[in-house]
């Protein structure tokens, strides 16, 4: 007897791949890419050299109290937030979204997941207060990401049921998430070494407040159909905590030599956090007996959890190393960074990204921005931004996308709203 136990209803199928590959929260290291900070995505993150005051607080602290940069400012707010959907683009979400899926579609679908695996990642950052004054920087963020990687056996499953003499595999699953807030103190000092000469040097202490933590400790499993029977087991263990407290330093140098800037910097050195609040292990585990439609029962298919309390554990910040160029003429600057990180991320995919970027003060009061960049991949970046400053205040705008198209044609999207 043939059996089932997936079904190829067109609802609940699009329903479960829309809620699998677009929201069930999404991919790589779990970790924020200063995605508040707007001028900086508009220009496509080339911006460790050109960051001055505030902004050069997670990129180059030794650019804090250059003698081109403003004596005193304060962040009033900045949000940002990013993901990637690889493979489904916005415009394809929304054809496929409230749509029978069809044999097409489905074979689109996986056609545009080109791994063994998808990753997903969502992340948001929260500027809430900064001030700066002289060679003296206080800043607070707030910030949230979450990682997932599924198999691509899972995707197939949902899609087409499990069909008849295949076995599915789903042992890679993998991810990583938290919420946490980072409350800096940075000093940077510049000293002037004649002929228009400058050479700057800074630091970055982070307190880091953590409020939640989730990652995937392991994960193995299959799922067999054969002619008269279907056999499954697995187990999914998952660690989490409630609660933890960490610290992370953000080191600099740079020179400035007339309207060049270069410089270099390491970001989130030492950096961990220990979960010290209901930190838990659980384990969910199922096991399917060669069952039919003729025998199944609860003896026959089991599924069943377990928590066991556990003792504290760290988790590693990022770490992030910055090389920075900037280059200003008299209405337009640029920007050309390379960044290299021991983790993944979403514009820097496997662990490094060259980007350039332009700033064109078309007048007084509006900039325009764009950039371009390429990951070692080859896959490239591209971004838009725009700056309108009004009396005191600044107001920054920036899109960035994974891919030269932006927006509904882009696979991933940074955006980041700016106020000083």
């Amino acid at each position: 007897m043939k059996s089932r136990i997936f079904t190829n209803s067109p609802l609940i199928a699009r329903i479960l791949v829309l809620f699998v590959v677009y929201s069930c929260k999404f991919a790589m290291s779990a970790y924020c890419f200063n995605e508040s900070n707007a001028r900086a995505v508009g220009m496509n993150f080339a911006y460790s050299a050109v960051g001055r005051g505030l902004e050069s607080v997670g990129w180059n602290p030794a650019c804090l109290w250059f003698s081109d940069g403003p004596i005193f400012s304060v962040q009033l707010a900045a949000v940002g937030m990013g993901f990637t959907g690889q493979g489904l683009t916005l415009q394809k979400y929304n054809d496929y979204t409230g749509n029978f899926l069809g044999e097409k579609e489905k074979e689109d679908i996986l056609g545009r997941i080109d791994k063994a695996d998808i990753t997903k990642y969502l992340g948001a950052e929260l500027r809430v207060f900064g001030i700066h004054y002289g060679p003296f920087a206080i800043t607070n963020y707030v910030s949230t990401a979450t990682s997932i990687t599924i198999p691509k056996e899972i995707i197939d499953l949902i899609l087409y049921g499990n069909r008849i003499d295949s076995t599915y595999y789903i042992d890679r699953l993998d991810g990583e998430g938290w919420v946490l807030s980072s409350h800096c103190f940075s000093l940077g000092k510049s000293f002037e070494t004649g002929n228009n000469k400058e050479i700057g040097i800074g630091a970055t202490l982070k307190y880091l407040r953590g409020y939640g933590y989730f990652s995937v400790d392991s994960s193995s499993g299959f799922l067999t159909t054969t002619e008269d029977f279907i056999d499954a087991e697995g187990k999914v263990a998952l660690r989490y905590a409630s609660g933890g407290e960490g610290y992370a330093i953000d080191v600099g140098v740079c020179t400035k030599i007339g309207k060049l800037t270069a410089g270099i910097s390491i970001i989130n050195l030492m950096g961990e956090i220990l979960w010290v609040d209901k930190p838990m292990r659980v384990e969910y585990t199922y096991e399917i007996d060669s069952v039919n439609g003729e025998n199944m029962s609860d003896e026959k298919a089991q599924v069943s959890d377990a928590y066991y309390e556990i003792d504290s554990f760290e988790s590693e910040m990022p770490l992030l190393f910055r090389v920075g160029i900037a280059y200003s003429l008299d209405k337009i600057l640029f920007g050309l960074d390379y960044v290299l990180s021991n983790k993944g991320s979403p514009l820097v995919s496997n662990n490094s990204k060259i980007s350039c970027g332009i700033e064109w003060n078309v007048l007084n009061f509006l900039a325009l921005r764009a950039g371009l960049g390429t990951n070692d991949e080859y896959r490239f970046t591209s971004s838009f931004g725009i700056g309108l400053k009004i009396g005191v205040l600044n107001l920054d705008i920036g899109i960035a996308a994974l891919n030269p198209a932006l927006f509904m044609e882009s696979e991933d999207l940074f955006f980041a709203l700016d106020l000083n």
